[in-house]
């Protein structure tokens, strides 16, 4: 499936892929997207608007659900759909926890803006990082349970890892580090020469993968070693993600270039279909597809599995199918374009 978002036309649209039919189209809204989350299965998209609207679509569906938060403009948001968790941070510093739809709690976490906002993967926390120069890690009621404070810099992102308790933070400082859940700080990851906009713990949890300005990605070890440094390119490298068996990596650049790695730095694939910096990246829980987002409002799906030629192969033979429908009913017509001995 696909999903596109138009900026001029202020219309977001879900689609079938490969076959690109349009399988759904949304009211058009006389807003701006400003963020985009997959569910886990690949069903139902997340859609976020600057006027304080959270969508929840699926194909097919004539009227999406929705709901309205009293805050905005949102920054960032985690959505937990096993427990239906909503997590909305703002720009000014405020969050907003949802479930099944329904407020929670609201609060004010930061006094700057918040670039990132993650629920933990047992649901009972959430993880702030902000332009103030601190991440805080808080209950689901908005009690502040640890402040991580030690970056020089703003702090763009903010993850959990998915096996231990511990939290990693990403800064304009050129530095990640390492904490546990009470904010006692562990390690601390440095050498990129530029501020570190995306980092990532490896699906198994032994390996942070990070994305700098100054257009190189790390590989390292929990407890700070560095494992391995690639790509040499002109552009900061924006957005990382690691593929669900963690055995590959996409970054995405500021000059819209996708890219897709092994750990060992080869290069595996390159995606060229953005002309603006590359905003979020998604793997699908099988790892056989990409969706990645630019800041100009397209939204993308790319199938990593099949190659150029089997893409070929599948829309020659569906236009085969077309054409042979409209011979059956165009007899007078009749040409021989994709007949085979």
């Amino acid at each position: 499936m696909l999903a596109t978002a138009s900026k001029d036309e202020q219309s977001a649209h879900l689609w079938q892929v490969p076959s690109g039919w349009l399988a759904y189209q949304p009211q058009r809204k006389q807003r701006r997207l400003t963020n985009l989350n997959w569910s886990l299965d690949g069903t139902q998209l997340v859609t976020a608007w600057d006027d304080g609207t959270i969508q929840f679509e699926k194909a097919g569906q004539s009227s999406p659900k929705q709901l309205k938060s009293p805050l905005k403009p949102m920054t960032s948001i985690s959505f937990d759909p096993q427990r239906q968790l909503l997590a909305i941070a703002t720009k000014q510093g405020q969050v907003l926890i949802q479930q099944h739809r329904q407020t929670m709690r609201s609060f004010q976490a930061h006094q700057d803006t918040i670039y990132s906002i993650q629920i933990s993967p047992d649901g009972k926390f959430l993880a702030t990082a902000s332009r103030d120069e601190t991440a805080k890690i808080w209950d689901l009621q908005g009690r502040q349970q640890a402040q991580l404070q030690g970056h020089q810099g703003a702090i763009y992102t903010v993850r959990f890892s998915p096996t231990a308790p511990l939290v990693l933070t990403a800064s304009a400082d050129a530095t990640v580090r390492v904490w546990t859940l009470q904010g006692k700080p562990l390690t601390q990851l440095a050498g990129h020469q530029g501020a570190v906009y995306d980092a990532r713990f490896s699906p198994d949890g032994q390996t942070i993968a990070t994305a700098s300005e100054d257009g190189s990605i790390r590989l390292w070890t929990v407890q700070g070693q560095l494992l391995r440094t690639f790509r040499d390119y002109p552009s900061s490298v924006y957005r990382l993600r690691f593929s669900p068996d963690g055995q590959r990596i996409a970054t995405g650049s500021t000059d819209g270039m996708i890219q897709i790695w092994d750990l060992r730095g080869n290069l595996h694939m390159e995606l060229d279909g953005h002309s603006t910096p590359i905003q979020d990246l998604s793997f699908d829980p099988a790892g056989q597809r990409l969706t990645s987002a630019s800041n100009d409002g397209l939204v993308q799906v790319w199938h990593l599995a099949a190659s150029p030629q089997q893409h070929l192969a599948q829309l020659i033979r569906r236009g085969c199918d077309w054409l042979a429908n409209y011979d059956a009913s165009h007899p007078q017509q009749q040409r021989s374009v994709c007949h085979t001995p």
